[in-house]
């Protein structure tokens, strides 16, 4: 999977992408060059999900550190 393919999908897109790809292996009826594609394709998706929980993560902990600096501004007048 592309990278540009990746960027285009949703979180919860990547996810059920994800999770396919993890009942397709878990099924073991897979042959093994199409299982090693798969796990590649999976581990793709597992980072970008990474990736977007990572970013999302900071985001919001600089929206908490902004109001709680907001909060204590007002508290000290």
């Amino acid at each position: 999977m592309a990278k540009n393919e990746l960027e285009k999908l949703s979180f919860e897109e990547i996810m059920a992408e994800l999770e396919k790809s993890v009942a397709s292996l878990e099924n073991g009826k897979l042959p093994l060059q199409e299982a090693s594609e798969v796990y590649e394709k999976g581990m793709k998706l597992a980072e970008e999900a990474n990736k977007r929980l990572s970013e999302t993560e900071l985001k919001i902990s600089d929206i908490k550190k902004a109001f709680e600096d907001k909060i204590e501004m007002n508290s000290e007048e």
